[in-house]
């Protein structure tokens, strides 16, 4: 199951906590999915946290791999950038503005989190404009 999940889930997709009711594994999707990664020589990061907590389990691989993460607060706000760190109850998060820009730190509570997405077609794009900042920053020192 652990990495079956993450691999049948869209880039682009953000997972509803409270949506997800079932989890299904070794299935006839799940199997052809492996057939199709195999036949594409596609490689993924091994999802290996194990971890009762779903969500605690995802943004500790996010933290690890060091993704760029839109987190959901109460569907009023959310949260964007990357994972400085996590406890049992609060995230801290290293905010990054729609520019890639570093923008402060956001604390919160775990429980307020409605859904996270990680490493989504935006948050890519956004590591991506942080990563070129960050490297035009060093290029100026030098």
């Amino acid at each position: 199951m652990k990495n079956e999940l993450l691999k049948a889930i869209k880039t682009d997709s953000l997972i509803e906590i409270e949506d997800i009711y079932q989890i299904n594994t070794g299935s006839k999707y799940i199997r052809n999915i492996e057939k199709l990664y195999v036949a594409k020589n596609q490689k993924h990061i091994e999802f290996d946290e194990e971890n009762e907590n779903l969500m605690l389990s995802i943004l500790k691989f996010a933290k690890k791999n060091n993704f760029a993460v839109s987190v959901e607060l109460f569907k009023d706000g959310d949260v964007q950038g990357f994972i400085k760190d996590i406890s049992e109850d609060i995230l801290i998060i290293s905010t990054l503005t729609n520019d890639g820009e570093p923008d402060g730190e956001a604390i919160v509570k775990l429980e307020d989190v409605t859904s996270i997405s990680c490493d989504h077609e935006d948050a890519v794009c956004l590591k991506i404009l942080y990563s070129y900042l960050e490297n035009k920053n060093i290029s100026r020192k030098q």
